[in-house]
């Protein structure tokens, strides 16, 4: 809310800007404004005072002061079918240049249209914003300009130049327009209207500032891109690895013409060119020839350097060096940039993205990530590239490629020559090949689609743009490599049928931004297979629904757009509409002349400049700030972006290599569990993100290794998405499947991102803890009221899940359950129906720790909630993997300065069992346990709750049931400060309590022992038997056995075993299935051990001879990730489709009824090459199953027949564990049938 004392809130804003922007961005000082009005509601009394009709109109309907900390504010209420308004009539018209400021609070998002409006002495209006139901401020064309919550005070300023007909919009110092049209001549009256109701709601206001003048009265709001980085950084100078760009006392230089003088890595120090470091700080540098050493003389410092030696000389004395010097790129020297900075008395700053500032001052508070985001990212953004005119770029690209020569887009014909060559020849590249497949498959797919029409499905997204562009990357690329005449005359119709569209909507502009993408690039690849005529209808769509647009952009033309994307916010939408300039327009802009081809050079260059502060969300150690869905989106285009600029003008001006980016992979790596992506924020839920981009990255950065995980999954599929396809092709390289594999971290922490995971280790069964502590939404970007919560993979299942995205056309999207506080794993306090955290609240993690035997992460919570609402004073939480890394611990520590009531929630599908004292619970997933415990909080008791809406939450209808899923809950009904500690501990045969100490540690205490883990023994068989014959094959160390059921012992077999400890038989109910030996010690701290034996019936390669045929009623899959290939494809009687599905999977039978099944024949695909591991089950009611075969396929096509003997079934359940000995291969089943017996 905004200060009472002006003059108070002058000094603090002049404060806060002297400590963050030293010049520059202060306003003049008070004596240059003439306030018209200044209006606090502090000379009212509380009620509704008799002065107050002189301003408002009520009409039947509500208002009155009120107060709340202290402080006074006009509540006004639409409680009738009529309108309310508050005006100011101001002494003279205004004109010019002037500025209005206000404080606004909204009680609801009632159908009442809040309004504010400036209207002339003739009463003629013009409409300034509205503040919508959806939770939307819109600019008068329509355009989402900022989102607001409930129960808030935001800071609206906006700042007006009627002689310019233009307006700047600031949200809570957020510029959200600029240089806004507005038909304005003067301003008499102002005000705040609520109109048009359909319904009953309120609003707040206070602290209305009307003045004109040269400036803010206040201090003008500082944006990120309007940041002086020149006054930070004047006494500093800053370099960056792999580049010759550098920032020399706040200027931007390069540190030689020829930029060829690069500082590099070296042995983990980072070597400087000594020359320039020398010049920058002002000393005086001097070549000796005689010893061929350099002298550099700073203030009383005289240091000598001798090339090839760690020996230098400082003030005459002999001291070394980390690293030598030695001479490197542009014929220079180089030297440890930590030596040079110690010898000279200089502060360094040094991060693991490349980043070197060294300065005269301490600037440690400054240059620090999390509390100086903006600072941060500014200082680089102004260093980092190069700059380059449309005109320049166009020029060169035309010297490159004269005589408009295509393709030179991403793809040369060089480089389709060599793909031709490694796919087509016999010894050419497998990974090239299997990728060739795909794309295959993919194009062959559109050739039977019929084309997208303009529609918008939702009012907002032209879906059609997605699909065309891809259809058209995807058949051109086939076309390219293949040379069949069918993919480009399909690839021709999808561009003839965009370019037949009225727009591309430029209304969401992501549209238009991925239709020019597609069809730069179709033009670009398919140019030699057009005729001029087709070429001609393709750029004239490219200028006329791509590049006009986006320059009436630029102009900040008059028209709805439902999103200001020209903005100061950092989002992808800059990224994804990079492609106008870069495969757009750059795709033709040698063809165009007139005011075409300065628009199209234009195109080029401000996309450019656009992408600068989105490049930042990857800043400053790879994580992407928007969430890991939006990564994938972001990179595709971005990708695309810079590999234009690469093969079209030979330079990516420096776009290509940004702090962060080439460890973005430790990203990737971070959000992928061994189960499930951690789809924290807007993220849509996935088994894992492994998209083709990853191998762009570790080709352009030289980090080969990383792309092993993508490689895989190119190798393992039998088909990838459409978009994945194309990629794969476009960014594979043959060296990159050479790369060993490199060893990654089991546990990361990412700053900004405020991120940390942890795991048991890279194993599908092990253990993964995710843990997100960063600010709460605050109506930016794609974030949730999701401080402090938590997900969890356990022994190949998942247990705690994050919801992700709800559809974004859902009304008031931002009060959705997936996006409130209680629909994550976290606390909330007195729910109503607020967000229960704080709205523009900050969070961050505080500490880390992590050692071989465990690790954690603690964040502090404590803004991220209204104190006044829930009385929170301090919450910290920790996320701990210990005990050697079999235990996950959730510890809260909270202290409340007035009783609460509080929820604790954790999302699952799991099946959960509370114990007699509620203190206890057992969640089953899959026949996977997982054992959670209290281990301390007062009052605290477990219980389970349905994913839904708390009764005082708002009522969406529209919003995700979430169906399947519960929450393990604690709800405390009144709580003072609490510390509540929750443990998980894997509830299987290896649970052994007295391994767990759960004694309560306070978050200041924890630690992780040093050492490394050392597993327990475990207590083994010294013999097992069937029927008094040892079992084939036993070893005590191996634990599952196989044996064939015949009709002679059918129902005979006895299980026996021997050991010096105790032995637990459980003999299969049924003739064939699963009988269990457990070994237990008498030693507490040793493992058990169980042992299996898989009584399977003896498999044939026959179908029974009169025997009826059951068909299910229902077929289910654990997932379809290729929707051509479903489950019913198994019960179609045929052996040429499939359902496919990688890694641990399963797919079910329903008989409707129980049923006495006497065999099951399956067949997998290619089983002639591939030996299938499976495990059938059967169960009666669908949740206790009992193993009836479980071992490796026989090696045929046809159906092979397994012997039930009569079970008494209604499920039967095929659960897969890939083929020839790999997990997470594909399960690919063709057919399946049951006969009666």
């Amino acid at each position: 809310m905004g200060f009472k004392n002006s003059a108070v809130k002058k000094i603090i804003c002049m404060l806060l800007a002297f400590m963050m922007f030293p010049r520059g961005n202060l306003a003049v000082g008070a004596e240059n404004v003439t306030y018209a009005v200044s209006e606090d509601f502090e000379k009212y009394k509380i009620g509704k005072p008799s002065e107050m009709v002189n301003y408002v109109t009520d009409k039947g309907n509500d208002y009155a002061i009120e107060e709340s900390g202290g402080n006074k504010y006009l509540r006004m209420s639409v409680t009738t079918d009529k309108d309310i308004h508050y005006d100011i009539n101001f002494s003279s018209a205004l004109s010019g240049k002037f500025t209005l400021e206000f404080d606004i609070m909204f009680k609801d998002y009632g159908g009442v249209q809040k309004l504010v409006e400036f209207m002339d002495a003739a009463r003629n209006d013009t409409f300034l914003c509205t503040f919508e139901a959806d939770g939307y401020l819109k600019l008068p064309d329509g355009t989402n300009a900022a989102s607001y919550a409930l129960n808030k005070f935001y800071r609206v300023t906006m700042s007006f130049d009627t002689d310019e007909g233009t307006m700047d919009l600031f949200f809570n110092g957020k510029k959200r327009a600029s240089g806004y049209a507005l038909s304005m001549k003067s301003a008499a009256i102002l005000r705040i209207h609520l109109r048009q109701p359909a319904g009953e709601s309120s609003i707040c206001i206070d602290n209305i500032n009307v003045y004109s003048g040269n400036g803010s009265a206040d201090g003008e709001y500082v944006s990120p891109v309007n940041i002086d980085t020149e006054s930070v950084m004047k006494n500093a100078s800053a370099l960056y690895i792999g580049k010759s760009n550098a920032l020399k006392n706040g200027k931007k230089v390069y540190t030689s013409a020829e930029k060829n003088i690069i500082p590099y890595e070296k042995n983990g120090k980072y070597m400087v060119p000594v020359r320039f470091f020398a010049d920058s700080i002002g000393a005086e540098i001097n070549y000796n020839e005689s010893d061929d050493t350099t002298h550099i003389s700073y203030n009383d410092k005289e240091i000598v350097l001798g090339i090839g030696s760690k020996t230098c000389s400082l003030n005459g004395a002999e001291t070394e060096l980390s690293v030598p010097c030695e001479i490197g790129g542009g014929d220079a020297l180089y030297a440890p940039a930590d030596d040079l900075c110690s010898m000279t008395g200089l502060f360094l700053h040094t991060e693991e993205n490349g980043v070197i500032i060294y300065s005269a001052d301490d600037m440690s508070d400054i240059l620090d990530w999390q509390k100086n985001t903006n600072v941060m990212r500014r200082i680089c953004e102004s260093y980092m590239f190069d700059d380059m005119s449309g005109e320049e770029m166009a020029n060169l690209l035309a010297a490159r490629y004269p005589n408009n020569q295509h393709p030179r887009l991403v793809m040369t014909e060089d480089k389709f020559e060599a793909i031709r060559n490694q796919v087509f020849s016999p010894d050419g590249d497998e990974v090239y090949k299997k990728a060739y497949e795909h794309l295959k498959i993919a194009a062959d797919t559109f050739l039977a689609q019929p084309t997208s029409g303009y529609y918008l499905p939702d009012g907002i997204r032209l879906e059609a743009t997605r699909e065309n562009a891809q259809r058209i990357i995807t058949l051109a690329l086939m076309y390219n490599i293949s040379k069949e005449e069918k993919y480009a005359e399909r690839a021709w119709l999808e561009m003839y049928t965009s370019a037949c569209f009225k727009d591309w909507n430029p209304y969401h502009f992501l549209d238009v931004g991925a239709m020019a993408t597609g069809m730069g690039l179709g033009y670009d690849w398919l140019y030699n297979w057009m005729d001029e005529s087709q070429r001609k209808i393709v750029r004239d769509a490219i200028v006329s629904k791509g590049i006009s647009p986006i320059i009436e952009d630029f102009d900040d033309m008059p028209r709805s757009r439902s999103w200001n994307w020209r903005g100061d916010l950092a989002d992808n939408w800059c990224l994804v509409i990079s492609g106008v300039g870069s495969c757009g327009a750059m795709a033709i802009v040698d063809e165009l002349d007139g005011q075409n081809l300065i628009n199209a050079q234009r195109a080029m260059e401000q996309c450019l400049l656009d992408i600068r502060r989105a490049l930042s969300l990857f800043s400053p150690l790879g994580a992407y700030e928007e969430g890991p869905s939006y990564w994938e989106y972001a990179m595709k285009y971005y990708a695309l972006t810079i590999m234009s600029l690469e093969t079209g003008i030979g330079t990516a001006l420096g776009y290509d290599d940004i702090p962060g980016l080439k460890l973005t992979d430790k990203y990737l790596l971070a959000v992928n569990g061994p189960v499930k992506m951690f789809n924290y924020h807007d993220a849509y839920a996935s088994d894992s993100i492994v998209p083709p981009q990853m191998m762009y990255i570790a080709n352009h950065f030289g980090r080969y290794s990383e792309a092993k995980r993508r490689i895989s999954v190119i190798m393992d599929s039998e088909a990838v998405a459409a978009g994945s396809a194309y990629a794969d092709m476009l960014y594979y390289d043959p060296k990159l499947g050479s790369a060993p594999e490199n060893n990654e971290d089991v546990d990361i922490y990412m700053p900004i991102s405020e991120i940390a995971v942890m795991r048991s280790g890279w194993g599908k069964n092990d253990t993964y803890v995710g843990f997100h502590c960063d600010d709460p939404l605050s109506g930016e970007s794609h974030d949730h009221m999701d401080a402090g919560t938590f997900v969890m993979d356990a022994m190949g299942e998942n247990f705690f899940m994050d919801l992700g995205s709800d559809s974004y056309n859902i009304p008031n999207y931002l009060n959705c359950y997936r996006v409130r506080a209680e629909g994550h794993n976290t606390v909330i306090f007195n729910p109503d129906e607020g967000y229960a955290q704080k709205y523009g609240g900050t969070a961050k993690i505080v500490k880390t720790e992590f050692k071989n035997r465990g690790g954690f992460a603690i964040g502090d919570m404590t803004n991220a909630y209204d104190r006044e609402k829930t009385g929170v004073t301090e919450f910290k939480r920790g996320i701990k993997l210990d005990s050697d890394r079999h235990r996950t611990v959730v510890q809260d520590e909270i202290k409340l300065e007035k009783p609460a009531e509080m929820y604790w929630f954790a999302h699952t599908r799991a099946d959960i069992e509370i114990s007699e004292d509620k203190k206890s619970a057992i969640l089953t997933v899959n026949g996977k346990k997982m054992l959670a415990e209290i281990m301390t909080g007062d009052g605290a008791e477990f219980s389970v709750m349905d994913a839904k809406p708390l009764p005082s939450s708002p009522v969406i209808e529209e919003q995700n049931p979430n169906e399947g899923i519960r929450k393990l809950t604690i709800h405390i009904p009144q709580t003072d400060s609490i510390n509540l500690a929750v443990s998980f501990v894997n509830y299987d045969r290896k649970y052994n309590p007295a391994r767990f100490d759960n004694s309560f540690v306070a978050l200041d205490d924890w630690k992780i022992e040093d050492g490394d883990i050392v597993e327990p023994e475990s207590a083994k068989l010294t013999a097992l038997k069937v029927n008094g014959e040892a079992v084939e094959g036993f070893k005590p160390e191996k634990l599952e056995y196989n044996y064939n059921v015949t009709e002679e012992n059918a129902g005979k077999l006895t299980v026996t075993a021997e050991s010096e400890h105790e032995v637990t038989i459980t003999q299969s109910e049924n003739v064939t299935g699963d009988t269990t030996v457990l070994v237990t010690p008498a030693d507490p701290l040793m493992y058990p051990s169980e042992y299996v034996i898989h009584f399977n019936s003896q498999p044939e390669i026959l179908v029974p001879l009169g025997k009826e045929k059951i068909k299910p009623v229902k077929v289910t899959a654990s997932d379809i990730p290729e929707p051509l290939n479903g489950p019913k494809n198994t019960v179609d009687g045929s052996l040429s489709t499939r359902w496919s599905c990688p890694g641990a999977c399963w797919i079910e039978y329903d008989f409707g009824s129980v049923k006495k099944v006497g065999s099951m024949g399956i067949a997998f695909m290619e089983g002639d090459q591939r030996t299938a591991q499976f495990t059938i089950k059967t169960s009666k009611d669908g949740i206790n199953y009992d193993t009836f075969y479980s071992g490796d396929a026989t090696s045929t096509l046809q159906l092979v027949n397994y012997k039930m003997f009569s079970r008494e079934v209604r499920f039967v359940r095929v659960e897969g564990r890939g083929y020839n000995g790999n997990p997470d291969e594909y399960t690919s089943i063709t057919e399946v049938e049951f006969y009666e017996n």
